[in-house]
This record gives C-alpha cells, sequence and structure tokens, in this order.
C-alpha cells in the first residue's frame, strides 16, 4: 500500500502443494535483504502488470534464517495438529 517494496524471490510450499505458504521478498535499496510474508498478507495479485499487492509493510527487521525456522517450526506444529485430529481413534 506505501509503494514498491521488493521483488518476489521465491513462492513457498510447506503443507499443500498446490497452495503457496508464503513469499520470500529481495527487499531494502540494494536488495540485499530477504524477508518472508506470509501469503495471508497478500492482498491483491495483478498478474498483467507483475505486481502482489500487500495488506501491510512486511517487518524487515529480523533475521531471515531465524525467521525461516521459526515459520517452519510453526507450520509442522500446525500440520502435525491437524495429523492427529484426523487419525482415526484406533490408528495412533
Amino acid at each position: 500500500p506505501d509503494g514498491r517494496f521488493g521483488l518476489v524471490e521465491a513462492v513457498m510450499f510447506r503443507i499443500r502443494p498446490d497452495e503457496p505458504d508464503a513469499l520470500i521478498v529481495r527487499a531494502g535499496v540494494l536488495g540485499r535483504r530477504l524477508v518472508i510474508v506470509p501469503i495471508e498478507d497478500v492482498e491483491d495479485v495483478i498478474p498483467r502488470r507483475q505486481r502482489i499487492v500487500l495488506r501491510t509493510v512486511p517487518e524487515t527487521s529480523s533475521d531471515f534464517v531465524s525467521e525461516v525456522r521459526s515459520r517452519l517450526r510453526r507450520l509442522a506444529a500446525e500440520q502435525t495438529a491437524r495429523g492427529l485430529r484426523a487419525a482415526p481413534a484406533g490408528d495412533h
């Protein structure tokens, strides 16, 4: 909403192969900072203009590697919780 933030470097797929979980964006003046943008923060996609509109400006102060680890742990925990709820009663 506040103008250009960066370029999408990669798309992260963790839970489902057909639905992305996050975007990895190369941000900053020289494009040296990598930022994880949760897919929930995407407001709109405009393919013709090659634009993704975000709801808010992402936080850029955290360490990228720590952010990836934290997000992967959270997604793994969510996936485990879903698996435990979906398991039949006799198959533990």
